[in-house]
């Protein structure tokens, strides 16, 4: 009887089945397996689809040279073509470079130099094929050779323009339109390609041949270097050369505490040639936009005088297409005066004149605080504030540090005189504290600022 009922026990034991933490613990793990298979499976999908789409653009790459060449080379267009081409996997940008090339001349036809016969013994083409799901374009090169070459015409030469960026990258896409300036021979118009050059042959000699570079948001490092004009010579290359580049910017802070930067206070930039700087600051930050992005970058420092820029210039370095990020170092000073009084900055020399550089900020209106807390350029100083013919002159420099100029303040003591007792009587002054009125005391500040030798 009992084995009876011990054996009922097992099997009904037997018959419950898994528990819930088992069940969510298989089912864990089948979430596990199914998402790294899961990731398998697409990252495969993707690799299958980006060698789809790599062998149907190297096909177009490759078919797209072999119609040019079958066209013959005169026939080949020069400089740079874009056209799109649509398939069952999708659509696809061909853009092809074509220029004619001498013997012998194995760089870039642009490279040919001045005054060298022109070279027209083939057309060497580049063709790149591009789509949306490629990370780089599939590429074909061929070279053309003409069946009947055609010798240089007398009174006729070539023309080659090269288009290079701020770091002597070559630069596609470029319109190169060119003029003859005394209206004898047609113009021509030729984009650049993936060698940021063009050739032209057979261009009329002319006194004056204007060629002029032109790209949607391109800029050049001074205005009107987007335009040269040259004799171009018989029988001969004459080049033309350009230095085109996306433009850079740069955004110009100053360290934010409780010393401010007083309005219209301007900073400095060089090198400059569009003559953006210096302008009147309203308040920092402030962006300078239109930059050449030169490698060397940038030097800027506040204010307008030479003197700051010995001790504090930033170097900035700039990107093309990009915003940089400079902080203007500035000194911190701490005027002390009366209430309601107002200061004023003037730069000065240790004779007291202007050092051969003039600029005058007004520091703004000491509060009840009785202290006025600025960033000033650093150099020399004369500061004057309302009410004293007084004027401190001071000499602020990076290793300064945080420094004051003080004026007497009626009817107050210094905190150290508060403290005896009895406290002493307040200075006398024009029109003398009622004795119910409280105590003024003299803020603690930073040590005086260091007067000029």
């Amino acid at each position: 009887m009992i084995n009876l009922q011990t054996n009922r026990a097992k099997s009904a034991s037997a018959e419950d089945g898994f528990t819930l933490i088992e069940v969510m613990a298989a089912m864990v793990i089948f979430l596990i397996v199914a998402g790294a298979s899961l990731t398998m499976v697409v990252g495969a999908l993707k690799t299958i689809r980006g060698n789809a789409d790599r062998v149907a653009s190297a096909s177009i790459a490759r078919s797209q040279a072999e119609s040019l060449r079958a066209d013959g080379a005169y026939a080949i267009p020069l400089g740079l073509h874009v056209s799109t081409v649509a398939t069952t996997q999708g659509q696809y940008t061909v853009s092809t470079t074509a220029n004619w090339v001498g013997i012998g001349q194995t760089t870039n036809p642009c490279h040919v130099g001045s005054g060298v016969v022109p070279g027209q013994s083939y057309v060497r083409v580049h063709v790149e094929v591009m789509s949306d799901k490629l990370d780089s374009p599939q590429t074909s090169d061929t070279l053309v050779y003409p069946l009947d070459p055609i010798p240089a015409v007398n009174d006729t030469g070539t023309v080659t323009a090269e288009v290079v960026d701020s770091r002597g990258t070559p630069v596609a896409g470029v319109t190169v339109v060119g003029t003859d300036l005394t209206g004898q021979a047609s113009p021509f118009s030729f984009a650049t390609g993936a060698d940021g050059c063009v050739f032209i042959p057979n261009v009329g000699t002319s006194t004056q041949w204007r060629v002029q570079i032109t790209k949607t948001g391109y800029i050049t490092e001074a205005t009107g270097t987007n335009v040269v004009v040259k004799q171009v010579q018989s029988l001969a290359n004459t080049p033309y050369s350009f230095a085109y580049d996306l433009p850079a910017a740069i955004e110009f802070n100053t360290d934010t505490d409780a010393f401010v930067v007083p309005p219209n206070v301007p900073f400095t930039l060089t090198p400059d040639p569009l003559g953006l700087t210096p302008v009147q600051v309203p308040s920092y930050p402030i962006t300078v936009a239109g930059l050449w992005p030169r490698p060397a970058g940038y030097t800027a420092w506040l204010g307008r005088c030479s003197d700051a820029a010995t001790t504090a210039a930033s170097v900035i370095n700039t990107e093309a297409g990009q915003t940089s990020v400079a902080t203007l170092a500035s000194a911190k000073i701490e005027i002390v005066a009366a209430q309601g009084t107002t200061a004023i900055a003037t730069h000065s020399d240790a004779l007291g004149g202007t050092g051969g550089c003039t600029e005058s900020y007004a520091l703004g209106t000491v509060g009840s605080s009785m202290v006025l807390r600025n960033r000033l350029p650093f150099g020399t100083w004369s500061i004057a504030v309302s009410g004293s013919t007084t004027k401190v002159a001071v000499k602020v420099l990076p290793e300064t540090g945080t420094c004051s100029a003080q004026w007497p303040i009626p009817g107050s003591v210094t905190a150290s005189q508060a403290t005896q007792t009895p406290a002493p009587s307040p200075t006398p002054s024009p029109s003398p504290t009622p004795s119910s009125s409280p105590l003024l005391i003299y803020p603690t500040v930073s040590a005086n600022c260091p007067v000029p030798a």
